[in-house]
């Protein structure tokens, strides 16, 4: 259920949030065979899965989510040390900040593209 394809209309699809890993981060920390499903998934090579980053955001884009966030790290391709919150943990969270130069190397072309081409 947790699939693009499977989401509805209804519903807000997510690549992360403040309180869990980047996706960068979670692809390179996932188990071999788990990340293999996920690039087969998105289409893209499982040979080259570092390049894959933009097939996942592409699926999550093309499902039927009425709305798709994808946090700014994700956005920048930053990995685990960027992440936001670890709960449970007291402490070492809400330190990351985006810079204007970190903003600035956003493909603001490709995402506009994405959006036309999914009609969001």
């Amino acid at each position: 259920p947790h699939l693009p394809h499977n989401y509805i209309h209804n519903c807000v699809a997510y690549t992360g949030t403040h309180d869990n890993n980047t996706l960068l981060g979670y692809v390179w920390e996932v188990d071999g065979d788990t990340r293999i499903k996920i690039v087969d998934y998105c289409g893209h090579n499982a040979a080259d899965w570092d390049n894959s980053y933009d097939s996942i955001i592409r699926a999550m884009l093309a499902s039927h989510a009425g709305l798709v966030v994808i946090p700014i790290q994700d956005i920048l391709k930053f990995g685990a040390d960027t992440r936001m919150n670890i709960p449970g943990s007291p402490e070492g969270n809400w330190r990351y900040r985006i810079t204007k130069e970190q903003l600035d190397t956003v493909d603001r072309g490709r995402y506009r593209y994405y959006n036309e081409l999914y009609s969001r």
